[in-house]
């Protein structure tokens, strides 16, 4: 492993889960060896790793523009995507979390809930409680 960011991957560590354990561990492994927890961990929405950067102090969590756009993707019918892609980078990329808290209101009561969005099968279950 390196020991700066300049010189490639700061820690890689082989798992078969994403539970807290196992990713509290991985920064633990961080910091013994002398490195600095992150300022940001960029996340997909698995549980486990959401509570290990919890535990981080000083670490923020954003979710992964990429994988959230996927699952609208997923859901969302042709005639829709491309308002729908639109909206969702728009309040993402907020320049304020009040800013943000407003565009992502506003998009959700627009009729862009993953429960409104339809006109594409998933083979995977929808979450009552999902949203764009």
């Amino acid at each position: 492993m390196k020991s700066s960011a300049a010189d490639g991957y700061l820690h890689l560590a082989p798992s078969t889960k994403e539970d807290t354990a196992t990713c509290t561990a991985f920064f633990e492994d961080l910091e013994r060896r002398g490195l600095a927890v992150p300022l940001l961990v960029v996340t997909d929405g698995a549980p486990g790793l959401i509570r290990a950067v919890e535990t981080c102090p000083r670490a923020l969590r954003q979710r992964c523009l990429v994988l959230r756009l996927r699952n609208l993707r997923s859901k969302a019918s042709d005639s829709r995507w491309p308002e729908i892609v639109l909206r969702a980078r728009g309040w993402y990329k907020a320049a304020s979390a009040a800013l943000e808290t407003a565009l992502r209101d506003d998009f959700v009561q627009s009729g862009c809930s993953t429960k409104s969005v339809g006109g594409r099968k998933s083979s995977r279950p929808r979450s009552a409680s999902a949203r764009c």
